[in-house]
Order: C-alpha cells, then sequence, then structure tokens
C-alpha cells in the first residue's frame, strides 16, 4: 500500500465504516524499514481520512506478517542486518534495531501459511455472533432472489 491511490481508498473505508471501526492488516520485511513503512502507511491513511472526513476517525492497524515468532515457527532464513543501505550508504538503522539484528523477507512465508495469518488476524476483530447471522441472512435473502427468478 505504499500508492497514494491505495491509501485514499483505504482512508475511505475508514470513514465508510466509522461506526463499527475497520481494520487494516499489513504485511512487510522484517526489518527497520518495513516497520517505518508500516508506521507511514498507518500515518497516511489516518491524516487522509481527517483531512477527508474533518474529524478523526478510528481504525485498527496490525501486523499479520512478517513478525519474529513467524521467522522462528516457519523457520524463515534471516540475514544480519548490515550498516551500509542498497545504495552503499553508511546509515544507522532507524528505531530500536542494531546492525546485526536477523532480518526476513515476507516473501518468504509460504501463501498458505500467509493466508492463514491475515484470516487470524481479521477475525480476531470480528464478532462471531454478527458474522453467523450476516451469513444466515445472505442465505434467505439468495434463496428468495432465487425463487423470485424462478
Amino acid at each position: 500500500m505504499n500508492t497514494l491511490s491505495a491509501k485514499h481508498e483505504a482512508a475511505h473505508r475508514l470513514i465508510q465504516n466509522r461506526e463499527g471501526g475497520s481494520v487494516i492488516v499489513f504485511v512487510g520485511d522484517l526489518d527497520p524499514w518495513g516497520e517505518m513503512r508500516y508506521r507511514n502507511v498507518r500515518e497516511d491513511v489516518l491524516q487522509l481520512a481527517k483531512d477527508i472526513y474533518g474529524a478523526d476517525v478510528p481504525g485498527t492497524f496490525l501486523t499479520a506478517a512478517l513478525t519474529r515468532e513467524q521467522v522462528v515457527e516457519h523457520a524463515i532464513p534471516t540475514e544480519p542486518l548490515k550498516a551500509t543501505s542498497r545504495g552503499g550508504k553508511e546509515m544507522k538503522p532507524p528505531g530500536e534495531w542494531e546492525i546485526g539484528d536477523p532480518t526476513a523477507q515476507a516473501e518468504a512465508l509460504r501463501p498458505d501459511v500467509l493466508v492463514d495469518a491475515i484470516r487470524r488476524s481479521v477475525m480476531e476483530h470480528v464478532d462471531e455472533e454478527v458474522l453467523a447471522q450476516t451469513i444466515e441472512d445472505e442465505r434467505i435473502h439468495r434463496d428468495e432472489l432465487l425463487e423470485d427468478v424462478s
């Protein structure tokens, strides 16, 4: 979600769901820049929503992957954090990261594991009774529509 249009779409979803709240799930690399992207996306989306709506809009932001726990659990390969950037410049890592800390790439997580992590992250914020009622309501409406067209 690094594009401005994707951030605008997320901001509009926050506004549309401001009564019930929205959950925005982030998937990123386990490194300082993955953490910075998460913070930047969160800040940008919340600010855009505020600018559009004219007031603070609630939203829950969480990281579904890649976490330190997932790296250990799924034996994801790691590389030590280097003192230089891709451009070869010497740099100090942001936040609480230190040179040599293990980093890992989100794409190393198997797709089925990633899907499960996202699903679990979202379901932690879903009222299961409301979900069950919604599914039942949809079934009833679908049956009524099929009856009307037959």
